[in-house]
């Protein structure tokens, strides 16, 4: 009697511990849903070109904050290599300071009126890109690097005390280098639950440069800026 006892003690060791392994490299193996889209948010700075000694004259140091906010479209992937995508994004910065004193006709910075003068812009962009992501697909490796250009249109508004001065659109080219880093590493199972139960297949860390032409009508492009923030992809 106890041979038997002691196989069946063995066989169900046996077992568990299969079962165990399969567990553990359920949600160790790379296998989410489908990726169709990316969302992200994002915080940087951005120096309008209207001018470099006038906007510096008027705002100073003002870089923003530029606040940000972008989806993008997975059109169709190279294997494991990258995807190719589409997107739009839509920021929004505010710069102001005290409006500068007119002397005779000339506008004087050093000196400095009661009155606030303000700019707020708007870029719009839409975009095509490349997403490589071969070192976390294949490799295991949590960096993807973005590249995306396209059209952007900056919609821009001055107001000085409680007049507007101007409001218009300017366009241009736009061009962005990213990196993100993903964040699936930090707890595989976490991300195979919100795969499963929200459709979110990865969460990354994202910085990009950038920049714009937009001068078509005020020069509110910018020679380079950055942006940092969060991203999830679905």
């Amino acid at each position: 009697m106890r041979l038997p006892a002691l196989l069946a003690v063995v066989l169900l060791s046996s077992l568990a511990s299969t079962a165990s392994a399969q567990y553990s490299d359920e949600y160790d193996r790379y296998s989410p849903t489908r990726e169709w889209l990316s969302l992200s948010l994002g915080v940087g700075t951005y120096r309008p070109n209207v001018g470099s000694d006038v906007f510096r004259d008027v705002f100073g140091k003002d870089k923003g904050p530029l606040l940000t906010g972008g989806i993008d479209f997975r059109l169709f992937r190279l294997g494991d290599f990258a995807a190719f995508t589409v997107g739009a994004y839509q920021s929004w910065a505010r710069y102001e300071a005290r409006a500068c004193a007119f002397d005779e006709g000339v506008v004087d910075c050093d000196n400095r009126a009661s009155e606030r003068t303000m700019l707020r812009i708007f870029p719009l962009s839409v975009l095509a890109g490349l997403n490589i992501d071969v070192l976390a697909r294949k490799f295991r490796v949590p960096f993807y690097f973005v590249g995306r250009i396209g059209l952007d249109s900056v919609f821009y508004g001055t107001r000085t005390g409680g007049e507007r001065d101007a409001a218009g659109t300017s366009i241009g080219l736009r061009w962005e280098a990213e990196v993100d880093l993903e964040l699936d590493f930090l707890e595989r199972r976490a991300q195979r639950t919100l795969d499963d139960e929200w459709g979110i297949n990865h969460t990354y860390l994202l910085f990009k440069i950038y920049g714009s032409t937009a001068q078509s009508m005020l020069p509110v492009g910018t020679k380079i800026a950055w942006v940092a923030g969060l991203g999830f992809v679905f």
